[in-house]
């Protein structure tokens, strides 16, 4: 038993056994207990919510942001500096930004625009401006750029027989065709391959223009040389078949006969003379020009008609024996022939001697893009055929041709000189050789 406490008295107080401290100290650890709950509450709260957010699919902001990240990163490869710095705030603010793309024209719905803006520009006040003429140029050239895929346009457009002349039209020398068909020609040419190729063959079988027929032949050789001769030459030989004066309204038929000149044979030479009548000198232009001689014995024939001789038929059919004899011997041939017979009429000898002395007949510039081009020389001459709208070009001889080929005119003159009788002859052909031999002379002196 404790000595400090007796019975009957209260025992005293002890500094160590406090109630009021004791009491304190228990409140105090109350109110920290509740506090630490608290600050533990919060921090669980927050981590749920964190992580429901990062673990969600559908974040709108962490897709965008990582498009942005993407895009940053394209736009860091794409730059030529190599100072480029990246900036996460500017990122950032792309990432509210959404561009929608260009809209993007396909070329099958391109290419039928492109031809409806170049078939509806409006052409009645007969004069192109030059921003008219700049956007027919470019349009053709967009055609052109759609390759392919402007192919069937430019075919449904062919189809209908529609054109645009720009030839014609004040200003027109701008436009780097004569119509928008002939550019729609060359835009077939430019984009090449099957299909195009197809649609130019198409057109030269449908169309009955000289022009028309004659460059879509030389589009078609360019693209597929030697393939398609026959095509060609049957095309041109039908066009002329059907043309009158009055289908053609008074258009040019020449480019038909150069196709004949080019590709024809034997077969053409029939046809040719049927044409005579109709294009005298076109028609006896080319049996002269035929490959190989086959026109010469037609030329002849011509030549030796009762009902020619000394008429301007039977005088050009002379002097296209002469402009062949450069190529072919057997026209000379024929020609002193006929002077040993004293068959070549007076008449006929200042041409035929005009002809040996280098003075050639032409058509024109051949298979060109404009109708309306001749030769450019101012030496050329022209002259109009009333009868059958014909056009032809004396060239004279140039001093650049090979001494033989001089020489081979000098030699004809010279049997001609001694197998004919006839006066009126002797004149002309000694001024054409005095001429050839003037012409060697210069060219001798200037190698």
């Amino acid at each position: 038993m404790n000595a400090n406490c007796r019975p009957g008295l209260s025992p005293k107080p002890s500094k160590h056994h406090d109630p009021n401290r004791k009491t304190g100290r228990l409140w105090a650890t109350l109110i920290g207990i509740v506090l630490l709950g608290c600050v533990i509450l919060g921090w669980v709260l927050r981590q749920t919510s964190s992580s429901s957010v990062s673990q969600n699919p559908l974040d709108e902001t962490a897709d965008i942001s990582a498009a942005a990240a993407s895009q940053e990163g394209e736009d860091s490869r794409r730059s030529t500096s190599p100072f480029k710095r990246h900036n996460s705030s500017a990122a950032s603010t792309r990432t509210k930004e959404v561009i929608a793309p260009a809209p993007i024209v396909e070329p099958a719905v391109l290419a039928p625009q492109l031809i409806a803006k170049l078939s509806q520009m409006d052409l009645s006040q007969g004069s192109l401006t030059p921003e008219q003429a700049k956007q027919i140029n470019q349009g053709l050239k967009d055609l052109v750029a759609l390759g392919t895929a402007a192919v069937p346009s430019i075919r449904e457009f062919l189809a209908r027989n529609a054109d645009l002349s720009y030839g014609d039209q004040k200003g027109g020398k701008m436009v780097d065709y004569s119509s928008l068909r002939i550019g729609l020609f060359d835009a077939l040419k430019q984009i090449g391959g099957p299909e195009a190729l197809e649609v130019s063959l198409r057109t030269l079988q449908n169309t009955g223009d000289p022009w028309e027929v004659a460059i879509l032949a030389r589009n078609i050789e360019q693209q597929a040389p030697g393939e398609y001769r026959q095509e060609i030459l049957k095309a041109a030989r039908e066009s002329l078949g059907q043309a009158s004066p009055d289908r053609l309204a008074g258009g040019d038929v020449a480019p038909l006969f150069q196709i004949i000149q080019t590709y024809g044979d034997a077969s053409v030479v029939a046809d040719l003379e049927k044409d005579i009548p109709q294009w005298e000198y076109y028609a006896m232009m080319t049996l002269a020009a035929l490959p190989d001689g086959q026109g010469i014995p037609a030329l002849l024939r011509q030549a030796q008609d009762p009902s020619a001789v000394g008429t301007p038929r039977g005088d050009l059919a002379l002097q296209m024996l002469a402009q062949a004899s450069v190529e072919r011997p057997e026209a000379g041939a024929a020609l002193v022939e006929k002077a040993r017979l004293n068959q070549i009429p007076e008449t006929a000898w200042r041409t035929l001697a005009s002809t040996l002395a280098g003075s050639q007949f032409e058509m024109g510039t051949p298979l060109v893009d404009n109708p309306y081009a001749g030769p450019v020389n101012p030496a050329v001459q022209k002259y109009h055929i009333d009868e059958g709208n014909q056009t032809v070009y004396t060239i004279p001889f140039s001093p650049s041709l090979f001494e033989e080929q001089i020489q081979q005119r000098m030699d004809l003159i010279d049997q001609l000189l001694a197998a004919n009788s006839n006066p009126a002859s002797r004149e002309p052909l000694q001024n054409a050789r005095a001429q050839l031999a003037g012409i060697s002379a210069r060219a001798n002196d200037f190698p």
